[in-house]
């Protein structure tokens, strides 16, 4: 099994782009888990704009289920529980996403020690920075990293 994020996009438009004539739909990041057999495992996700309801049913791709709210969409709370204090704390500090939280539960649950998850992310003009978390079995370890993009 492999824990992955990606995208999803939503039929919501964030309120900057609502008077354009070709308005940009909202995408949102999500984490999925492939199994063995290379098939992502099927969730319900909430668009964290309008609060709609996702069947996550592929890699970027969904089936919209409307606008209930769903018992089934995992939640920050549901995860605090399964972690460590140490890293409940590190993530509340960086405001992490729920997608960042499922990740790093995932790396925990199954035992992957020695795992990077991305807990925070800027661009410096052409350079990305930011902070990542090593996973590890008692100990976790937080440290810069720094890239180029290449256009």
């Amino acid at each position: 099994m492999e824990g992955v994020k990606h995208l999803i996009q939503c039929q919501c438009i964030l309120p900057q782009y609502k008077n354009q004539s070709n308005p940009v739909f909202h995408s949102f990041v999500v984490f999925s888990i492939i199994n063995d057999d290379g098939e992502l495992l099927s969730k319900n996700a909430q668009c964290n704009n309008c609060g709609s309801i996702h069947k996550i049913v592929d890699l970027c791709k969904s089936e919209f289920l409307g606008k209930d709210d769903s018992r089934s969409v995992m939640t920050i709370k549901d995860i605090e529980s399964n972690l460590p204090q140490g890293v409940v704390d590190i993530l509340r500090s960086y405001e992490c996403d729920l997608a960042t939280w499922e990740h790093i539960d995932f790396c925990i649950s199954n035992q992957l020690w020695g795992t990077k998850v991305i807990i925070s992310r800027e661009r410096e003009g052409d350079k990305i920075v930011g902070k990542l978390l090593t996973v590890g079995e008692s100990r976790h370890r937080i440290e810069p990293y720094e890239f180029t993009e290449d256009f």
